[in-house]
């Protein structure tokens, strides 16, 4: 009997060469590979290939069964332009979209992609059914959307999680992983790891894919993948890209003791009041901790007040300045543009940041409205946000200012973010030049 042929496609989101390994396609593709299916990866990301160079790729190929590709509403052109190309040699192969895009955006949107059929959620535990019958009966199929001539159609929704327990390592041959391996090597960033999914706090700006309930794999399963990837790719640096890792402080002493015989370098992000606790720190530090993402957002009480975030900034101030001298390197996002902000907290921000000794390691940008999140319905029921469709096909990543909802106008939003870097970098003795993508040409705030 012959195998089912899936060709899954990862896109490329940016413009520049910065590339990710996308985890939940190398899951997908491992789960097809031991399903049954006969599975190629076409990386456009990995080989920094554009998306209008699909034709080029897929015209020598075998016609597949059908297309996988996944992506986030930020990426809408991209998937639209993607899919744009493969009609202009496969007409008729059903394409299947995951990720976050079709979680929170109107079924209008999901009509413009092209594509066919709309997995929400997590993928792992339905893509075996889906296609099964891809090209059958797919009412059958639950956690699912597709097209249905103009219409769409949603099939019953699954209730309970995967396992993450239960999924096999990524199908990391599949890829090229040459290419990835010389970007992190020449950038100095470590590869990409999972070990849990979910997130318990419910940020307004923030949606959660894998919901609220935070699920772990057992500490084996993720050795498992450090030691194949130690092996194989001589990798030994990695970054856990989960929302919640020092969760679970049972979870964390076993897998320090686990992998320190390892001597791997490690890296996570967590919230702020998750990693009070320094014997488990200094834990992680013996066991090859280098680098800890915080999401604190503001330095100002009122701010965090507001975004339901509870972090203490006192304790969060204090925690940063005793993981420094270990050498651990701290990196956070701050956001502009909540709806309490004002110069006032903004100058809290710039003092805390200046306080807690941050450099180039943070990200400052615009607060975003992405779909799914309290700060985007909110926006779209009082008339921020009057045409759907058109803001969401035109939403960027949080560089740009696309949506103000304070009440000061944008010129002044901007004003402060380039006051916050400019004293950034004068506190650290720095150039503006430094910050790149910044174009700094006086030095005139607006106090509002």
């Amino acid at each position: 009997m012959r195998k089912k042929h899936i060709l899954l496609i990862n896109p490329k989101w940016f413009e520049s060469e910065f590339k990710y390994f996308p985890i939940g396609l190398g899951l997908i593709a491992s789960i097809l590979c031991e399903g049954g299916f006969f599975v190629e990866v076409l990386d456009l990301s990995g080989m920094d290939a554009p998306n209008n160079s699909i034709t080029n790729f897929i015209k020598e190929k075998r016609k597949p069964d059908a297309i996988g590709i996944s992506g986030k509403v930020t990426h809408f052109h991209a998937i639209r332009e993607l899919i744009t190309g493969i009609r202009k040699t496969w007409k008729t192969v059903p394409v299947v979209l995951g990720g976050s895009i079709n979680s929170f955006v109107p079924d209008e949107l999901l009509l413009e992609t092209g594509a066919d059929v709309f997995v929400f959620g997590e993928a792992e535990d339905k893509i075996l059914q889906l296609m099964q019958y891809i090209d059958g009966d797919l009412t059958k199929v639950n956690g699912i959307k597709f097209r249905n001539n103009t219409e769409i159609v949603k099939t019953v929704s699954t209730e309970t999680p995967p396992n993450i327990s239960q999924s096999p390592i990524c199908a990391y041959h599949l890829f090229p992983m040459e290419k990835y391996l010389h970007y992190y090597k020449k950038t100095n960033r470590c590869f990409d790891l999972y070990s849990s999914k979910g997130c318990p706090i419910n940020c307004p700006f923030c949606f959660r894919i894998s919901g609220d309930k935070v699920r772990h794999r057992n500490v084996e399963s993720v050795v498992a993948e450090i030691l194949h990837l130690k092996s194989k790719y001589t990798i030994d640096s990695f970054n856990f890209v989960d929302d919640s890792f020092a969760l679970n402080r049972k979870w964390v002493v076993e897998f320090c003791k686990k992998v320190t015989p390892l001597k791997i370098k490690w890296r996570f992000q967590a919230h702020v009041m998750n990693i009070q606790d320094r014997e488990l720190l200094s834990l992680m530090v013996d066991s090859g901790l280098i680098g800890i993402s915080l999401g604190l957002e503001s330095g100002s009480s009122k701010v965090q007040k507001k975004i339901g975030k509870n972090i203490n900034l006192e304790k969060a101030e204090n925690i940063i300045l005793y993981l420094l001298p270990k050498g651990i390197k701290v990196y956070s996002g701050f956001i502009i543009g909540f709806p309490n902000d004002s110069w006032e907290t903004i100058e809290e921000t710039k003092e805390f940041m200046v306080r807690t000794k941050f450099n180039k390691n943070f990200n400052l940008s615009f607060l975003s409205l992405y779909p799914g999140t309290y700060y985007y319905r909110d926006a779209f029921k009082n008339g921020i946000i009057k045409n759907e469709l058109e803001y969401l096909k035109n939403l960027k990543l949080q560089d740009e200012l696309y949506v103000n909802i304070t009440k000061y106008p944008n010129d002044v939003l901007k004003s402060w973010k380039e006051y916050i870097l400019r004293e950034i970098a004068e506190a650290n003795h720095r150039s503006m030049d430094e910050y790149e993508g910044y174009n700094f040409k006086k030095k005139e705030y607006i106090v509002a």
